[in-house]
């Protein structure tokens, strides 16, 4: 990501912590944040509880009856 990303992009990811470890998932919120900062924006498809928490996201979960905006403490992995 490091040298495909750059600012002012926007950015579709599909599950983009499989397969990393810990400490890359976290790197990669920090990379995600650089960018943020200068003017990207990212919608992100994921299971991961790591990135749930990423400052001030906007998380939204797709159920059956639709698609509901969630507080991170409204979300199961949290409450969990």
């Amino acid at each position: 990501m490091t040298t495909r990303f750059s600012g002012r992009g926007f950015y579709l990811l599909d599950e983009p912590e499989t397969g990393l470890s810990l400490s890359t998932q976290l790197q990669l919120m920090v990379l995600m944040q650089d960018l943020v900062q200068r003017d990207s924006q990212f919608i992100i498809a994921s299971h991961s509880p790591i990135l749930l928490f990423f400052p001030n996201a906007k998380i939204y979960e797709f159920i059956n009856e639709g698609i509901i905006k969630r507080k991170l403490e409204e979300t199961k992995i949290y409450q969990d």
